[in-house]
């Protein structure tokens, strides 16, 4: 049933292919004019109430190293921010399981935040722009 549709179409795609490649162009020119229309709801900004960031560092650096330099930047972000950080978690490194290759070099900093409304900041940018420069 599906061969008798698609066979006349395919063969009359084939003998006018000046026409079947022009209405795929012009399809596809109209579809990225429709783009700037589209709007956010097809990637919406999620919120849940955290921050990850990353700590790089240089490869050569060793373990011990690492970690005080993680734990310098936990002690930062609480004693700067006590009324916006919650609890700072730091990840050095990666699992047993090698799905996520971190070297000592890198870090993955968890800051957990407190409601919006006690913060001293009017929105998550200033305050993500304060933490940027305290570190």
């Amino acid at each position: 049933m599906v061969k008798l549709v698609y066979q006349p179409m395919l063969n009359a795609a084939l003998r006018r292919k000046a026409v079947t490649v022009s209405a795929a162009v012009g399809l596809f020119l109209t579809s990225l004019a429709v783009v700037p229309f589209l709007g956010a709801e097809f990637m919406p900004r999620l919120d849940e109430g955290a921050i990850a960031m990353q700590i790089w560092r240089l490869p050569s650096i060793s373990l011990e190293q690492s970690n005080e330099l993680s734990t310098l930047a936990e002690a930062v972000l609480m004693e700067q921010f006590p009324e916006e950080v919650n609890t700072v978690v730091s990840r050095t490194g990666r699992a047993e399981i090698a799905t996520d290759p971190m070297g000592v070099e890198t870090s993955d900093v968890f800051i957990m935040l407190k409601p919006p409304e006690v913060w001293r900041f009017d929105d998550k940018e200033t305050l993500l722009a304060a933490m940027d420069e305290a570190l």
